[in-house]
């Protein structure tokens, strides 16, 4: 997977990121699937903001690193997790690693509970998120 991101801002501020993804499934069975990733990314932008005021912003940003996929379910199953955990090397920063994944689970035929989780142990550059919510198809 290759990705490329922009944003330009009300305050005549820009950041932009380019990055790759590389998965591989060592495991990969109907219901189970495990293997590692790769990750890197470059990023330029107009200014240094590290401070997260309003928002995170850096003039030169470089990372790579590397960690584990996992899946259990698929999208037919009652339970479904994927998740990956990673652990990157920055430029000018410490080392940092990434916990991040969805998890849902079917209670209904059509109504699931959901829950979404990206943690960074790293303290600027990045914001941690949770999510949980209900999703019901109409069909």
């Amino acid at each position: 997977m290759f990705s490329i991101k922009g944003d330009y801002y009300t305050d005549s501020q820009y950041y932009a990121t380019g990055g790759t993804r590389l998965e591989y499934n060592l495991i990969n069975l109907d219901k189970f699937k495990l293997g590692p990733l790769a990750e890197g990314a470059y990023a330029v932008g107009s200014e240094d903001r590290i401070n997260g005021f309003p928002y995170w912003l850096t003039k030169d940003r470089l990372y790579a690193g590397g960690g584990l996929l996992l899946q259990i379910g698929d999208n037919d199953s009652a339970f479904n997790l994927k998740s990956d955990f990673s652990i990157f090397a920055e430029q000018d920063e410490a080392t940092f690693q990434r916990y991040e994944g969805t998890l849902s689970y079917r209670i209904k035929n059509f109504t699931a509970i959901n829950l979404n989780y990206t943690y960074f142990t790293i303290y600027q550059l990045f914001s941690n998120a949770f999510q949980l919510g209900i999703q019901y198809n109409f069909k």
